[in-house]
């Protein structure tokens, strides 16, 4: 039986093609969610979402919970956030954006839907954004935090670090999609054979 992964992220999830100027997206068989989709043993379900940043308000937690209902019942639920946030928070650092994935983890974690379900916590790849040096610097960073929040939380963790990118130094490349499907995929294939 095909495990069932919940993929829940911002444009690196949907997939984003910046070579696209109305907002593309890249074909299914390119993005991470879909590569893994296709690998056999898994069966994944893509809510990638642009510009996302890690949920705070009720209403995004309404909003996750029925998303969650409605793919129920599932194996895991991989979670990319964070790069949106080290972007745009006013007086960003890692340990601000750790603190909403704290919350969010503290929050999510009293969803019924994920009775049974993992957590697979993922640091996001690491950013190149041209004069923006020092918020690409606290995206890099959130991998230690992410790891420590993992292991208070229970929750397994992957660092996706340093993938191919497309030009505009913030999205993933194809590339970038295969070889993070390749990582995700051996992680989970880890955490589930230890069950």
């Amino acid at each position: 039986m095909d495990r069932k992964i919940v993929c829940y992220g911002d444009s690196n999830t949907y997939g984003y093609n910046p070579k696209n100027l109305l907002g593309g997206r890249l074909p299914e068989n390119q993005r991470w969610g879909g590569i893994l989709n296709e690998t056999p043993g898994f069966c994944a379900a893509e809510y990638g979402f642009n510009g996302r940043q890690i949920p705070t308000a009720d209403a995004e937690f309404r909003a996750l919970e029925l998303l969650l209902r409605a793919e129920a019942p599932f194996d895991c639920l991989a979670v990319m956030l964070g790069s949106n946030d080290a972007l745009f928070m006013p007086a960003a650092t890692p340990q601000a954006v750790a603190g909403r994935m704290e919350n969010f983890l503290t929050r999510v974690r009293r969803f019924p839907e994920l009775a049974g379900a993992l957590i697979l916590l993922i640091a996001p790849p690491r950013a190149a954004l041209a004069g923006m040096s020092w918020r690409c610097g606290i995206i890099a960073k959130l991998g230690g935090e992410y790891e420590a929040l993992a292991a208070r939380f229970g929750a397994d963790y992957l660092a996706a670090g340093e993938l191919p990118l497309a030009f505009d130094g913030i999205h993933l490349a194809p590339e970038g999609h295969r070889r993070l499907a390749e990582k995700v995929e051996t992680r989970l294939e880890l955490i589930f054979s230890d069950l």
